[in-house]
């Protein structure tokens, strides 16, 4: 699947094991255009976003309760993160680099956050 070049959002996104990767061995190709992107279901996978250096905005839809390890990793433009209410555990390395995160809110249900989950985010506030 190749999404067309402007395309800026996407809205609720179902997400099989093969994950999203930004390389040639993909079955989806993500557009350098992609700002935002909203995903459903229980958990987001490992690696579901690793390196995708267009992101700006993740939503993370009720009903989601863990992060995967590198889940988000180096999504160096990511600066806004809606987690809900459901989330228990943030995996290992799952903003790892996301420099431009500088303010993020963690909910009291989250019980475990892992190995560098924010290591080398500039996060100067983080509510609960």
């Amino acid at each position: 699947l190749t999404m067309p070049g402007n395309l800026e959002t996407i809205g609720y996104l179902f997400y099989d094991p093969n994950q999203l990767y930004y390389d040639t061995s993909a079955r989806i190709f993500i557009p350098d255009s992609l700002r935002k992107v909203n995903v459903t279901g229980t958990s987001v996978t490992d690696h579901f976003a690793y390196n995708i250096d267009s992101i700006e905005e993740i939503e993370l839809a009720d009903g989601i309760e863990e992060i995967g390890d590198n889940a988000f990793y180096k999504c160096v433009t990511l600066n806004k993160i809606k987690m809900p209410l459901s989330l228990k555990t943030i995996g290992n390395r799952a903003f790892y680099d996301c420099h431009s995160l500088n303010s993020i809110v963690i909910n009291e249900n989250v019980n475990s956050i892992k190995t560098s989950a924010f290591e080398k985010c500039n996060v100067s506030s983080a509510i609960s």
